[in-house]
């Protein structure tokens, strides 16, 4: 039997505590809190506009693996590719609700080739390292900053222009 001290035992608990409610803060916002299994309605439709588009788009670009030097960053990069592959979807499927189409969907296609280009080469793996060179994650991953940039540019020019009526 192992005897703690009362200030250990209350330490303990808090921490136990923090790690609960950070673990349930964090399943909650992640969408996976608990849910009847034997549902099968889906929640309302999220409507996502272009605006909606750019301002996320316009949060991977402040991400360290937009900003870092690439050969720091690329192999801590899978949460990144995640962000930027969603992003992708969503400019392809805006893209005709916006003033400039094909240039969207070009810089949404530009960005999923090279988002399979870095994949491909494993250089952001989901659990160990990278298994492709240095050389290579790094010029896969200067690819996809361009061209996130590239898209961000094009959402943006894209987004619907407000028109007035007198």
């Amino acid at each position: 039997m192992v005897i703690t001290h009362p200030a250990q035992q209350h330490r303990r608990r808090h921490v136990l505590a923090a790690v609960a409610l950070l673990g349930g803060t964090f399943l909650a916002i992640a969408g996976c809190g608990t849910s009847d299994s034997t549902s099968t309605q889906a929640g309302p439709a999220q409507s996502v506009s272009l605006a909606d588009l750019a301002d996320k788009i316009h949060l991977i670009a402040a991400d360290d693996c937009q900003t870092r030097p690439p050969a720091t960053v690329y192999p801590d990069c899978a949460r990144y590719v995640a962000e930027v592959a969603g992003s992708a979807a969503t400019a392809t499927d805006l893209a005709p609700h916006s003033t400039d189409a094909s240039t969207i969907r070009a810089a949404a296609s530009r960005v999923e080739d090279d988002l399979a280009t870095f994949d491909g080469d494993a250089c952001a793996p989901t659990l160990g390292t990278a298994s492709t060179s240095t050389s290579t994650c790094v010029a896969d991953l200067t690819a996809l900053r361009t061209g996130v940039a590239a898209l961000d540019t094009a959402v943006r020019a894209g987004e619907p222009r407000a028109t007035s009526t007198p």
